[in-house]
């Protein structure tokens, strides 16, 4: 009884190469940084322009239209990035845990083997990616014990 505890703690621990892991979610973080940048770039050149079109025109209505919302665009952009920021890094980690941890415990089961460690099958977490490496490895661990 007290061994199976153990295991299923064993299995719940979080395995994952941490540099790896951050490099992924940095070049997420990347991607979404640019195209939030670009985002608003493009709003704001769009503003600009409207706001030029307004000066020529003389449209007095649209330009303090324009100037007032002007603040408001800016904390409301700053608030949906600061969100979008915390829920990007927050699925960032756990698609990257699903990946960096299958191919990190393989390394590890790997340096077992290689080290001539006790070994037994591999495992992975249910919810994790390359579910299949995990049988084409147990799959060749058999064939390495029958011959």
């Amino acid at each position: 009884m007290e061994q199976e505890k153990v295991k299923k703690k064993i299995k719940r621990k979080v395995v994952v190469d941490l540099e790896f892991q951050m490099s992924l979610i940095s070049s997420f973080f990347k991607i979404y940084l640019l195209s939030a940048v670009g985002f608003f770039l493009i709003v704001s050149l769009l503003l600009g322009k409207i706001t030029m079109f307004a000066k020529e025109n003389n449209y007095t209505e649209v330009l303090t239209y324009l100037q007032g919302i002007e603040s408001y665009f800016l904390w409301l952009f700053f608030g949906v990035f600061i969100i979008s920021t915390i829920i990007t890094y927050y699925y960032g980690f756990r698609i990257t845990l699903k990946v960096c941890g299958p191919i990190y415990a393989a390394k590890l089961f790997l340096r077992k083997i290689i080290d001539g460690e006790e070994y037994d099958k591999f495992t992975l977490r249910k919810d994790d990616y390359f579910l299949d490496l995990k049988d084409n490895l147990n799959e060749a661990i058999e064939k390495i014990k029958k011959s």
